[in-house]
């Protein structure tokens, strides 16, 4: 039995824990009606999975937990349509948009990105069909067991990845894409 000796949670209604908002003309990212609302206004000029830098609307913060201990992250998510061009993800070990880690869900795929310096460095996906989750909430979590992430849709275990080595408590979200997605109820358990 593993007992959580920590749990925090943030329902978006302040901005305590400091989430990047911005107002562009390629997306945005703002807090209102207690949701975090994301925006992507462009069409996908480079897919997530090149070796470019990604081309997405994000925020992030840095969470109050250790990334050298096991941790969960929940959240819950709105998003209006869901398909390989405009689809919505969650990162973690952010350090900032050159380094990172981030699942992402399209239509039949739910993928696992892992970027340094830039440069696309580690890479898994697994079929997974999201049509029935197009204008409903979606559940999302995060497990991290010795460097190892378990990515959960309503809570089922969807794609792992084994040795993901953990360097920060930045954690975000993004959409890709002309997408939009709100997300809610923010937990993070360790």
């Amino acid at each position: 039995t593993v007992l959580a000796n920590a749990q925090f949670k943030d329902d978006f209604e302040s901005n305590k824990m400091g989430w990047s908002e911005f107002i562009a003309k390629d997306g945005e990212a703002t807090i209102k009606e207690g949701k975090l609302h994301l925006i992507g206004k462009k069409e996908i000029s480079s897919n997530i999975s090149s070796n470019d830098k990604p081309s997405f609307s994000s925020t992030y913060c840095y969470a109050p937990f250790d990334f050298n201990k096991n941790f969960s992250i929940k959240a819950k998510v709105f998003a209006k349509k869901i398909d390989d061009e405009n689809n919505f993800g969650i990162m973690f070990n952010y350090i900032d948009e050159y380094n990172f880690c981030a699942f992402s869900i399209t239509e039949d795929y739910v993928k696992f990105y892992r970027y340094k310096e830039g440069r696309l460095v580690g890479f898994n996906r697994n079929g997974a069909k999201t049509k029935n989750l197009k204008k409903s909430d979606v559940n999302l979590e995060i497990k991290s067991t010795f460097n190892k992430v378990e990515f959960y849709i309503n809570n089922v275990k969807v794609i792992q990845q084994k040795y993901v080595p953990m360097e920060s408590t930045g954690i975000g979200f993004y959409v890709l894409g002309k997408g939009v997605a709100d997300f809610d109820d923010l937990e993070i358990t360790q």
